[in-house]
């Protein structure tokens, strides 16, 4: 069990990440910023990020040649 205060400080680090993550992919989306700066932005592995976004359903605009840059 955790405490009220180790409770409080979970739930605002996860806010948090959450709202770094928003952040990044509201940027990534508006052109702002390149997939690889929303990894970092988010921080999150390159990874996670496309993860995250097929299970949002946000088409990740990735070509083959980019797939091959990052991999």
């Amino acid at each position: 069990n955790l405490d009220r205060s180790a409770l409080v400080k979970k739930i605002l680090i996860e806010g948090l990440h959450q709202e770094r993550l928003n952040f990044a992919l509201q940027k990534y989306l508006r052109k702002e910023i390149s997939i690889e700066r929303a990894s970092e932005i988010a921080r999150v592995s390159l990874h996670d990020l496309i993860l995250k976004m097929s299970q949002l359903g946000i088409p990740s605009n990735l070509t083959i040649e980019d797939f091959e840059k990052i991999f």
